[in-house]
């Protein structure tokens, strides 16, 4: 099933961020524990001065992270004009096929060709079903006209 596939990768993708953050934890409580003894009130210094050293870098480069981080951003979010046509292609194909299938419906019901109350039901269940793919395919394709004309801007980053 694609959506359990797509929520295994998401946990894949949570898993890989809170290993090296127990780690770094488990580490830090041991190194704690060592320093603690040694320097006794004093080991609060080491983790008070990492915190203040990075966060004078972050201040004095904090223009120049935006700036990468921006433009890694606006690299992601393109996409060439080939594959700008391709998906445009792809959703109005699924769109004529969805239109088409829903008038093979109707054409079957009109001629009788179905006969009965569950071949009845059958059709408008698929009726339905086919409605909800067309509402979900004509989202995708505003979303991909918008995906396509909008640029990323400054804005799109947080001004901390």
């Amino acid at each position: 099933n694609v959506v359990e596939k797509a929520e295994i990768m998401v946990d894949a993708r949570k898993v890989i961020v809170l290993i090296p953050m127990w780690f770094s934890f488990l580490i830090g409580c041991i190194f704690g524990t060592y320093l603690q003894t040694q320097m006794k009130v004093y080991a609060l210094l080491v983790p008070a001065s990492v915190t203040f050293s990075v966060g004078l870098v972050y201040a004095f480069f904090r223009k120049d992270l935006k700036a990468y981080l921006k433009s890694i951003t606006t690299e992601k979010q393109r996409l060439s004009a080939d594959e700008k046509q391709l998906l445009t292609d792809d959703v109005h194909s699924m769109a004529v096929t969805l239109v088409h299938v829903t008038e093979q419906l109707n054409r079957l019901q009109e001629n009788q060709q179905i006969s009965g109350p569950l071949g009845s039901q059958i059709v408008t269940e698929l009726k339905e079903e086919l409605a909800g793919m067309c509402g979900v395919i004509a989202l995708v394709e505003e979303n991909l006209q918008n995906l396509c004309e909008t640029e990323a801007t400054e804005e799109d980053l947080p001004d901390w």
